[in-house]
């Protein structure tokens, strides 16, 4: 082979190699971003948001109702999906405590790590009731508030009970 003809292959090899190890850093770089806000979810999901459902949780339950505060954390699931992390609080209405949460008043919480930003889905669904379920926005973590938090499950609450 003329060692033109061997330079050009080096060349390129050469170039291949550089764009594979730079997608790699920017594979690792947005990794290491994912887990950062991550960590900040659940610091954000301890310090602020679940204080904020607890509050709103106990008045309800002073008012005869019970509540239920759930968590899940970003995993695998059995089947190789991935699940991220979220916090719902589930308003028990109704007389079977023992039905699934998705079929109460309910708001939660997810973290989109991908997109570094707080989704919120919400259900007015009762047990024997119609309602509606869906997405309820999304916001920065930083403008996750007590107060946010209050008022989109004042919302539901204002549904459930008309």
């Amino acid at each position: 082979m003329k060692d033109d003809i061997k330079s050009d292959l080096d060349t390129i090899f050469r170039t291949h190699q550089e764009k594979r190890d730079n997608a790699q850093k920017l594979e690792e770089e947005k990794g290491r971003r994912e887990e950062e806000f991550l960590s900040q979810f659940y610091l954000h999901q301890k310090t602020t948001i679940r204080p904020a459902m607890e509050v709103i949780g106990k008045y309800v339950e002073e008012k005869g109702y019970s509540y239920r505060i759930d968590e899940s954390k970003d995993e695998m699931t059995h089947d190789v999906k991935r699940r991220g992390a979220s916090i719902s609080i589930c308003f028990l209405v109704g007389r079977d405590p023992l039905r699934p949460s998705h079929e109460y008043p309910n708001f939660t919480v997810f973290c989109d790590k991908h997109a570094q930003r707080a989704r919120f889905s919400e259900s007015t669904i009762s047990p024997g009731l119609s309602g509606r379920s869906g997405a309820a926005g999304e916001a920065p973590l930083t403008e996750v508030t007590e107060e946010l938090i209050h008022k989109k499950i004042i919302k539901i609450l204002t549904e459930v009970f008309r």
